[in-house]
Protein backbone atom coordinates (compact mmCIF):
# COMPACT_ATOMS: atom_id res chain seq x y z
CA UNK A 1 0.00 0.00 0.00
CA UNK A 2 1.36 3.42 -0.84
CA UNK A 3 0.88 7.20 -0.68
CA UNK A 4 1.65 9.65 -3.48
CA UNK A 5 3.50 12.96 -3.41
CA UNK A 6 3.09 15.32 -6.37
CA UNK A 7 0.61 17.44 -8.33
CA UNK A 8 -3.16 17.21 -7.89
CA UNK A 9 -3.46 15.48 -11.27
CA UNK A 10 -0.81 12.92 -10.37
CA UNK A 11 -2.45 12.23 -7.01
CA UNK A 12 -5.88 11.90 -8.59
CA UNK A 13 -4.74 9.51 -11.34
CA UNK A 14 -3.02 7.14 -8.94
CA UNK A 15 -5.93 7.39 -6.54
CA UNK A 16 -7.80 5.07 -8.90
CA UNK A 17 -5.38 2.26 -8.16
CA UNK A 18 -6.46 -0.12 -5.41
CA UNK A 19 -3.12 -0.03 -3.59
CA UNK A 20 -3.03 3.78 -3.40
CA UNK A 21 -4.48 4.84 -0.05
CA UNK A 22 -4.03 8.60 -0.40
CA UNK A 23 -1.46 11.36 -0.79
CA UNK A 24 0.98 13.34 1.32
CA UNK A 25 -0.17 16.91 1.76
CA UNK A 26 2.18 19.55 0.34
CA UNK A 27 0.13 22.18 2.17
CA UNK A 28 -0.96 21.67 5.77
CA UNK A 29 -4.13 23.69 5.04
CA UNK A 30 -5.45 21.03 2.64
CA UNK A 31 -8.56 19.36 4.04
CA UNK A 32 -9.12 16.02 2.37
CA UNK A 33 -9.90 12.64 3.87
CA UNK A 34 -7.21 11.06 1.64
CA UNK A 35 -4.57 13.66 2.44
CA UNK A 36 -2.02 12.91 5.16
CA UNK A 37 0.66 14.92 6.89
CA UNK A 38 4.04 13.21 7.09
CA UNK A 39 3.40 12.52 10.79
CA UNK A 40 0.02 10.99 9.97
CA UNK A 41 1.07 8.24 7.56
CA UNK A 42 -1.14 5.15 8.07
CA UNK A 43 0.59 2.09 9.43
CA UNK A 44 -0.41 0.02 6.38
CA UNK A 45 1.62 2.31 4.09
CA UNK A 46 5.03 0.87 3.10
CA UNK A 47 5.86 2.94 0.02
CA UNK A 48 5.89 6.56 -1.17
CA UNK A 49 5.44 7.24 -4.92
CA UNK A 50 6.74 10.69 -5.88
CA UNK A 51 5.82 12.28 -9.20
CA UNK A 52 9.11 14.05 -9.86
CA UNK A 53 12.41 14.52 -8.10
CA UNK A 54 11.69 18.26 -8.03
CA UNK A 55 8.57 17.52 -5.94
CA UNK A 56 10.78 15.58 -3.57
CA UNK A 57 13.08 18.58 -3.31
CA UNK A 58 10.25 21.11 -2.93
CA UNK A 59 8.70 19.17 -0.07
CA UNK A 60 11.88 18.71 1.93
CA UNK A 61 13.07 22.23 1.23
CA UNK A 62 10.37 23.30 3.68
CA UNK A 63 10.14 20.13 5.79
CA UNK A 64 13.76 19.04 6.18
CA UNK A 65 13.08 17.51 9.57
CA UNK A 66 10.88 14.89 7.87
CA UNK A 67 13.72 13.25 5.93
CA UNK A 68 14.29 10.70 8.70
CA UNK A 69 10.59 9.86 8.81
CA UNK A 70 10.29 9.11 5.09
CA UNK A 71 13.58 7.20 5.05
CA UNK A 72 11.66 4.35 6.70
CA UNK A 73 9.67 3.80 3.50
CA UNK A 74 10.46 2.53 0.03
CA UNK A 75 10.58 5.63 -2.20
CA UNK A 76 9.89 5.64 -5.94
CA UNK A 77 10.49 8.81 -7.97
CA UNK A 78 8.64 8.48 -11.27
CA UNK A 79 10.91 10.57 -13.50
CA UNK A 80 14.02 8.74 -12.26
CA UNK A 81 12.94 5.45 -13.74
CA UNK A 82 16.20 3.55 -14.14
CA UNK A 83 16.49 0.55 -11.80
CA UNK A 84 17.64 1.52 -8.34
CA UNK A 85 17.97 5.22 -9.01
CA UNK A 86 15.91 6.33 -6.03
CA UNK A 87 18.47 4.97 -3.58
CA UNK A 88 21.46 7.02 -4.81
CA UNK A 89 19.26 10.10 -5.16
CA UNK A 90 18.05 9.71 -1.60
CA UNK A 91 21.55 8.96 -0.28
CA UNK A 92 23.16 11.93 -2.01
CA UNK A 93 20.35 14.30 -1.13
CA UNK A 94 20.38 13.35 2.55
CA UNK A 95 24.15 14.01 2.64
CA UNK A 96 23.52 17.75 2.35
CA UNK A 97 24.02 18.82 5.98
CA UNK A 98 27.24 16.85 6.43
CA UNK A 99 28.86 18.20 3.24
CA UNK A 100 27.67 21.74 3.92
CA UNK A 101 29.34 21.69 7.33
CA UNK A 102 32.60 20.27 5.98
CA UNK A 103 32.93 22.67 3.05
CA UNK A 104 31.17 25.77 4.43
CA UNK A 105 29.67 26.12 0.95
CA UNK A 106 27.01 28.48 -0.34
CA UNK A 107 24.54 26.06 -1.95
CA UNK A 108 21.04 25.66 -0.54
CA UNK A 109 19.24 22.36 -0.15
CA UNK A 110 17.24 23.28 -3.26
CA UNK A 111 20.42 23.98 -5.24
CA UNK A 112 21.95 20.63 -4.35
CA UNK A 113 18.78 18.70 -5.09
CA UNK A 114 18.55 20.47 -8.44
CA UNK A 115 22.16 19.59 -9.29
CA UNK A 116 21.64 15.92 -8.41
CA UNK A 117 18.40 15.81 -10.38
CA UNK A 118 19.84 17.40 -13.53
CA UNK A 119 22.81 15.04 -13.58
CA UNK A 120 20.79 11.89 -12.86
CA UNK A 121 18.17 12.82 -15.47
CA UNK A 122 20.90 13.52 -18.04
CA UNK A 123 22.59 10.17 -17.40
CA UNK A 124 19.27 8.36 -17.49
CA UNK A 125 17.99 10.13 -20.61
CA UNK A 126 21.14 9.58 -22.67
CA UNK A 127 22.25 6.22 -21.20
CA UNK A 128 25.64 7.73 -20.46
CA UNK A 129 28.89 5.93 -19.68
CA UNK A 130 32.47 7.21 -19.68
CA UNK A 131 31.08 10.47 -18.35
CA UNK A 132 33.15 13.64 -18.36
CA UNK A 133 32.05 16.64 -16.35
CA UNK A 134 33.56 20.09 -15.95
CA UNK A 135 33.10 22.51 -13.07
CA UNK A 136 34.13 26.15 -13.34
CA UNK A 137 34.41 27.49 -9.80
CA UNK A 138 34.84 24.78 -7.18
CA UNK A 139 36.22 26.59 -4.12
CA UNK A 140 36.06 24.21 -1.12
CA UNK A 141 34.28 21.46 -3.07
CA UNK A 142 30.62 21.64 -2.02
CA UNK A 143 29.15 21.22 -5.50
CA UNK A 144 32.19 19.17 -6.59
CA UNK A 145 31.25 16.44 -4.12
CA UNK A 146 27.70 16.08 -5.39
CA UNK A 147 28.60 16.25 -9.08
CA UNK A 148 31.48 13.75 -8.80
CA UNK A 149 29.42 11.30 -6.76
CA UNK A 150 26.34 11.60 -8.98
CA UNK A 151 28.14 11.00 -12.28
CA UNK A 152 29.41 7.74 -10.79
CA UNK A 153 25.95 6.45 -9.87
CA UNK A 154 25.76 3.79 -12.60
CA UNK A 155 29.33 3.27 -13.74
CA UNK A 156 32.82 3.89 -12.41
CA UNK A 157 35.82 5.85 -13.66
CA UNK A 158 33.72 8.89 -14.57
CA UNK A 159 35.72 12.07 -13.98
CA UNK A 160 35.00 15.63 -12.91
CA UNK A 161 37.49 18.34 -13.88
CA UNK A 162 37.45 21.20 -11.36
CA UNK A 163 38.73 24.62 -12.43
CA UNK A 164 39.44 27.34 -9.87
CA UNK A 165 42.22 29.70 -8.88
CA UNK A 166 41.48 28.84 -5.25
CA UNK A 167 42.35 32.42 -4.36
CA UNK A 168 45.82 32.43 -5.88
CA UNK A 169 45.01 35.15 -8.42
CA UNK A 170 44.54 38.74 -7.21
CA UNK A 171 40.89 39.64 -6.89
CA UNK A 172 39.70 36.13 -7.68
CA UNK A 173 38.60 34.98 -4.23
CA UNK A 174 34.91 35.17 -3.30
CA UNK A 175 33.66 38.09 -1.22
CA UNK A 176 34.06 37.49 2.51
CA UNK A 177 36.71 34.93 1.59
CA UNK A 178 39.13 33.34 4.03
CA UNK A 179 41.69 32.86 1.23
CA UNK A 180 43.96 35.39 2.94
CA UNK A 181 44.73 32.96 5.74
CA UNK A 182 43.77 29.51 4.45
CA UNK A 183 45.30 27.53 1.58
CA UNK A 184 41.97 26.86 -0.13
CA UNK A 185 43.41 24.47 -2.73
CA UNK A 186 44.89 22.37 0.07
CA UNK A 187 41.52 22.49 1.85
CA UNK A 188 39.72 21.45 -1.35
CA UNK A 189 42.03 18.49 -1.83
CA UNK A 190 41.87 17.51 1.84
CA UNK A 191 38.07 17.59 1.82
CA UNK A 192 38.00 15.55 -1.39
CA UNK A 193 40.35 12.98 0.12
CA UNK A 194 38.31 12.79 3.31
CA UNK A 195 35.08 12.31 1.34
CA UNK A 196 36.65 9.67 -0.93
CA UNK A 197 36.13 11.73 -4.07
CA UNK A 198 39.76 12.65 -4.85
CA UNK A 199 40.01 9.72 -7.27
CA UNK A 200 36.98 11.08 -9.13
CA UNK A 201 38.31 14.62 -9.47
CA UNK A 202 41.03 16.33 -11.50
CA UNK A 203 41.89 19.83 -10.31
CA UNK A 204 43.20 22.63 -12.55
CA UNK A 205 44.49 25.59 -10.53
CA UNK A 206 44.10 28.40 -13.05
CA UNK A 207 41.58 30.96 -14.27
CA UNK A 208 38.53 29.83 -16.18
CA UNK A 209 39.83 31.62 -19.29
CA UNK A 210 43.14 29.73 -19.13
CA UNK A 211 41.32 26.41 -18.70
CA UNK A 212 38.82 27.05 -21.50
CA UNK A 213 41.74 27.90 -23.77
CA UNK A 214 43.36 24.47 -23.34
CA UNK A 215 40.44 22.09 -22.79
CA UNK A 216 39.25 20.15 -25.85
CA UNK A 217 35.93 20.82 -27.56
CA UNK A 218 32.95 18.43 -27.65
CA UNK A 219 33.96 16.13 -24.77
CA UNK A 220 31.85 17.05 -21.73
CA UNK A 221 28.46 15.64 -20.75
CA UNK A 222 27.92 18.11 -17.92
CA UNK A 223 29.36 21.56 -17.26
CA UNK A 224 28.58 23.46 -14.07
CA UNK A 225 29.43 27.17 -13.96
CA UNK A 226 29.81 28.93 -10.61
CA UNK A 227 32.79 31.17 -11.23
CA UNK A 228 33.32 34.93 -11.38
CA UNK A 229 29.59 35.85 -11.68
CA UNK A 230 30.22 39.22 -13.28
CA UNK A 231 28.66 39.69 -16.70
CA UNK A 232 31.69 39.67 -18.99
CA UNK A 233 33.41 36.72 -17.32
CA UNK A 234 30.18 34.69 -17.15
CA UNK A 235 29.41 35.52 -20.79
CA UNK A 236 32.77 34.16 -21.97
CA UNK A 237 32.57 31.14 -19.64
CA UNK A 238 29.18 30.11 -21.01
CA UNK A 239 30.09 30.70 -24.68
CA UNK A 240 33.25 28.63 -24.53
CA UNK A 241 31.61 25.98 -22.34
CA UNK A 242 29.07 25.41 -25.10
CA UNK A 243 31.99 24.57 -27.42
CA UNK A 244 33.42 22.15 -24.84
CA UNK A 245 30.06 20.38 -24.40
CA UNK A 246 28.74 17.50 -26.45
CA UNK A 247 25.40 17.75 -28.24
CA UNK A 248 22.79 16.77 -25.62
CA UNK A 249 25.05 17.78 -22.74
CA UNK A 250 23.66 19.82 -19.87
CA UNK A 251 25.26 23.16 -19.04
CA UNK A 252 24.03 24.52 -15.74
CA UNK A 253 25.07 27.14 -13.26
CA UNK A 254 24.46 28.88 -9.97
CA UNK A 255 23.18 32.27 -8.76
CA UNK A 256 20.61 33.01 -11.45
CA UNK A 257 18.38 34.74 -8.90
CA UNK A 258 17.78 35.17 -5.19
CA UNK A 259 16.66 32.09 -3.28
CA UNK A 260 13.39 33.64 -2.11
CA UNK A 261 10.96 32.03 -4.54
CA UNK A 262 8.28 34.63 -3.92
CA UNK A 263 10.67 37.19 -5.40
CA UNK A 264 10.38 37.64 -9.16
CA UNK A 265 13.37 38.15 -11.41
CA UNK A 266 14.25 41.87 -11.73
CA UNK A 267 13.06 43.83 -14.77
CA UNK A 268 15.27 43.78 -17.87
CA UNK A 269 16.11 47.46 -17.40
CA UNK A 270 17.40 46.84 -13.88
CA UNK A 271 19.40 43.83 -15.02
CA UNK A 272 21.01 45.76 -17.87
CA UNK A 273 21.80 48.72 -15.65
CA UNK A 274 23.55 46.58 -13.02
CA UNK A 275 24.98 43.67 -15.01
CA UNK A 276 28.58 44.81 -14.61
CA UNK A 277 28.32 44.98 -10.83
CA UNK A 278 29.50 41.98 -8.84
CA UNK A 279 26.34 42.02 -6.76
CA UNK A 280 23.21 44.16 -6.60
CA UNK A 281 20.87 44.59 -3.65
CA UNK A 282 17.14 45.10 -4.16
CA UNK A 283 15.03 45.44 -1.04
CA UNK A 284 17.89 43.95 0.96
CA UNK A 285 18.22 40.87 -1.26
CA UNK A 286 21.23 39.85 -3.32
CA UNK A 287 21.18 39.41 -7.09
CA UNK A 288 23.98 38.39 -9.44
CA UNK A 289 22.82 40.51 -12.39
CA UNK A 290 25.80 39.49 -14.49
CA UNK A 291 24.76 35.84 -14.37
CA UNK A 292 21.14 36.63 -15.23
CA UNK A 293 22.15 38.92 -18.12
CA UNK A 294 24.68 36.48 -19.63
CA UNK A 295 22.38 33.45 -19.44
CA UNK A 296 19.43 35.33 -20.95
CA UNK A 297 21.51 36.89 -23.73
CA UNK A 298 23.29 33.74 -24.88
CA UNK A 299 20.31 31.38 -24.70
CA UNK A 300 17.75 34.03 -25.72
CA UNK A 301 15.48 33.20 -22.80
CA UNK A 302 15.49 29.43 -23.46
CA UNK A 303 17.46 28.41 -20.37
CA UNK A 304 15.35 26.99 -17.55
CA UNK A 305 15.44 27.38 -13.79
CA UNK A 306 15.20 24.56 -11.26
CA UNK A 307 12.25 25.26 -8.97
CA UNK A 308 13.08 26.56 -5.48
CA UNK A 309 16.72 27.06 -6.33
CA UNK A 310 19.16 29.44 -7.96
CA UNK A 311 20.27 26.86 -10.56
CA UNK A 312 19.75 27.53 -14.28
CA UNK A 313 20.26 24.90 -16.99
CA UNK A 314 20.18 24.25 -20.72
CA UNK A 315 20.46 21.04 -22.75
CA UNK A 316 22.86 21.87 -25.56
CA UNK A 317 21.73 21.61 -29.18
CA UNK A 318 23.54 22.12 -32.47
CA UNK A 319 21.76 25.48 -32.68
CA UNK A 320 23.35 26.48 -29.36
CA UNK A 321 26.78 25.56 -30.70
CA UNK A 322 26.24 27.47 -33.93
CA UNK A 323 25.08 30.53 -32.01
CA UNK A 324 28.07 30.35 -29.63
CA UNK A 325 30.49 30.18 -32.56
CA UNK A 326 28.77 33.15 -34.19
CA UNK A 327 28.86 35.25 -31.00
CA UNK A 328 32.53 34.41 -30.47
CA UNK A 329 33.29 35.47 -34.04
CA UNK A 330 31.76 38.87 -33.30
CA UNK A 331 33.97 39.57 -30.29
CA UNK A 332 36.43 42.39 -30.83
CA UNK A 333 38.64 41.55 -27.85
CA UNK A 334 38.37 37.90 -26.94
CA UNK A 335 40.40 37.35 -23.74
CA UNK A 336 40.47 33.58 -24.23
CA UNK A 337 41.89 33.71 -27.74
CA UNK A 338 44.40 36.31 -26.60
CA UNK A 339 45.93 33.77 -24.19
CA UNK A 340 47.28 32.03 -27.29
Amino acid sequence: MYLTLGSDNFNNVLAEESECIGFIKMDSKIINQRGYGVNEIPHECNKIVIEHSIDFMNYFLFYQHNIDILSKYEVTISNLNAPGIETPFWTLFSDYNRIAELTQGYLTLGDVSGIITLVLEGINRNKLENIRALEIGSWTGFSSYFISKTINTYSVNNKLTCVDTWGDVSGSAPRGSYADYVDVLHLFRSVSKGLNTSNLIRSMAMTSFEALNVLRDDIYNFIFIDGDHRYQATYYEILYSILKAKIGAVIFGHDYRHYNNALLKPDKEIIELNKNEHITYIDGREFEMGVIAAVDEIFEGNAKLVTHSSVWYKEITQEDKDRAKFLISQLENDPIKQIG
